[in-house]
């Protein structure tokens, strides 16, 4: 399938990251096909309308939820033996706790306590100001490629997603979901813009339709629009759909940041 929108030069103008004109594309084989619209950036800039800033259906929150509990429950039980394991992996292989928690935006801007097997040094938050000066980055969103933070450990829980499990412990509390976009750290969401924001109207999630085709790609541009494209496509049908390609993501590595 070959995800591809156009977008016209608005909003890259203003946070000076793109050309005028550009195409991102993805491509993914799947039993559905899921061929979306054509969508460019000054309908994603208009004032919000609900066919175009987010798809609601009622019947679809309700399973969405009823799945999200199901499948978070049976992750957590059948994945405690895998936890003992990477438990006893992080404890040993570097100081500090098991777990990280770290205040990220939620829905609508919430914030809440995201959880995270722990993949780098236990002052990684400090070390952070010496790599990245928040204020002065260009738009809100950062990635650190070969991150000298990450612990040996790290590096392997991160080259399988397996650091992000105790995130299921999220969904079971209702603050994130399995699928949606994925929850960004406040400080970086205070610096948002008006469109920025509307990646907030539902609940982010353990993956999502960005993940699957711009993973560890440091480009809000790029992330807005596979965002905004799964707001006004959302189904249960496309969150299986994404669940899947996430596993062939995660097996071909591509694209993950230590």
């Amino acid at each position: 399938m070959f995800a591809c929108m156009i977008l016209n030069s608005t909003y890259f103008k203003k946070r000076g990251t793109m050309n005028d004109q550009t195409t991102f594309a993805g491509a993914a084989t799947a039993v559905w096909d899921f061929e979306p619209e054509m969508i460019t950036l000054t309908e994603v800039l208009s004032p919000p309308r609900e066919n175009v800033a987010i798809h609601r259906d009622s019947v679809h929150d309700i399973v969405k939820r009823c799945t999200d509990v199901v499948f978070a429950f049976l992750g957590i039980v059948i994945s405690l033996p895998l936890w003992a394991l990477i438990a006893l992996a992080v404890k040993l292989s570097s100081k500090g706790p098991v777990f990280f928690a770290q205040e990220r935006a939620g829905l609508n801007g919430k914030s809440f306590r995201m959880f995270k097997f722990r993949s780098m040094v236990v002052d990684a938050e400090e070390q952070l100001k010496q790599l990245v000066s928040i204020e002065d980055l260009a738009e809100p969103v950062y990635k650190i490629k070969n991150d000298p933070r990450v612990t040996r450990i790290g590096r392997l829980l991160r080259r399988f997603g397996l650091d992000e499990l105790p995130q299921l412990l999220n969904v079971l509390r209702g603050e994130m979901s399995l699928v949606g976009p994925r929850p960004e750290v406040v400080k970086l969401v205070e610096r948002y813009n008006e469109t920025e924001r509307r990646r907030l109207l539902v609940k982010p999630g353990i993956t999502g339709y960005q993940q699957i085709h711009n993973r560890g790609m440091p480009d809000m541009a790029a992330r807005l629009v596979y965002d905004f494209y799964y707001l006004r496509n959302r189904s249960n049908v496309l969150d299986i759909w994404i669940l899947g390609m996430t596993v062939f993501v995660i097996a071909s590595g591509k694209e993950i940041t230590y």
